[in-house]
């Protein structure tokens, strides 16, 4: 009976023994995966607030490049307007030529004119007739050379404004295209890191 009564005290001491070791590699698994679980939730976390500082430095050099961009559209405007106005000058200075020349040439018709009259009447009427006739040649020459000087001179003033304003225009555009898409592959290699 002793020895009976030993054998069923020694199995549950084993099927005791066996619990407990069950009950503590489920217990030690529970903690792996508890610590698991937290380490995930970490690592989680710690890549969230990674991304957020990624997109508020995105958003920073959108901000920063926006910015940029505005200002180079307004120093183009005020480029822009001041070449208008320089424009607007030369124009006024080659009118204020055209002008004096224009008046100078009515003086000298005036001053051509009043020749012809004294020499029409201190000499004889053949002799008068040429000197006229000459006169009016000479006017119509100077004339014509007056009007082909008149035009290059406007050709050679609207050549040289257009070519100055464009290329302007064109150095500023390409410094612009060019920055913005230096700070567009900077942000992409960024995001993709």
């Amino acid at each position: 009976w002793k020895q009976r009564a030993d054998q069923r005290r020694s199995r549950v001491q084993a099927f005791a023994i066996q619990e407990a070791e069950m009950v503590n590699k489920q217990r030690v698994e529970d903690i792996v995966e508890e610590e698991r679980s937290k380490l995930a939730e970490e690592e989680l976390q710690e890549l969230r607030s990674e991304i957020a500082e990624q997109r508020a430095a995105s958003h920073n050099r959108e901000q920063r490049l926006e910015g940029e961009i505005s200002k180079a559209i307004k120093t183009l405007q005020e480029q822009e307007a001041r070449s208008q106005d320089q424009n607007a000058q030369i124009c006024a200075a080659a009118k204020k030529e055209l002008n004096r020349c224009l008046a100078k040439r009515v003086e000298m018709c005036k001053s051509m004119e009043e020749a012809s009259a004294r020499l029409r009447s201190a000499l004889s009427a053949e002799h008068a007739d040429a000197m006229v006739r000459q006169s009016e040649q000479a006017q119509s020459e100077l004339n014509s050379l007056e009007a082909e000087w008149t035009q290059a001179a406007r050709v050679q003033l609207t050549r040289e404004l257009a070519e100055s304003h464009k290329d302007a225009i064109s150095r500023q555009a390409a410094q612009m295209k060019n920055k913005a898409k230096r700070e567009h592959n900077e942000e992409r290699e960024a995001l993709r890191e």
